[in-house]
């Protein structure tokens, strides 16, 4: 009874096999995580104007960005910058920028208000 409890299995050839099968499971799984997209966010990035998000890797991916008043979709180029129009950032907050590949892998940045063009006051009479 012992035995039953202390051993997960007898057979020692069985134990190499499962050690095994683990062993090439967890090489298979980090160069899987190896090849996956990396995303860089814009440093300093400010409402209205163009930025950038940098990328790492090969082949195609889908890039989701996700903002205050935008949501977008769009494929784009593994290893090369993804171009940012003014629109898509519009309004300053908290940005989130997801690119899915075989996994997917997302990264938050701020985007920092502009200047503002004019400003008026409202005095009561």
């Amino acid at each position: 009874m012992s035995s039953l409890i202390n051993t997960v299995c007898k057979n020692p050839s069985l134990r190499r096999g499962v050690l095994a099968l683990f062993a090439i499971g967890v090489c298979l799984a980090a160069s899987g995580r190896a090849q996956d997209a990396d995303l860089r966010a814009p440093s300093g990035a400010v409402a209205g104007t163009a930025s950038s998000i940098a990328t790492a890797g090969t082949g195609t991916a889908t890039f989701y960005l996700v903002g205050p008043s935008v949501a977008l979709k769009r494929d784009v180029d593994l290893g090369t910058e993804i171009l940012l129009a003014a629109k898509d950032l519009q309004s300053a907050g908290k940005y989130v920028a997801i690119l899915c590949a075989n996994s997917c892998s997302s990264v938050d940045f701020f985007v920092a208000p502009s200047k503002p063009v004019s400003q008026t006051f409202l005095v009561h009479p």
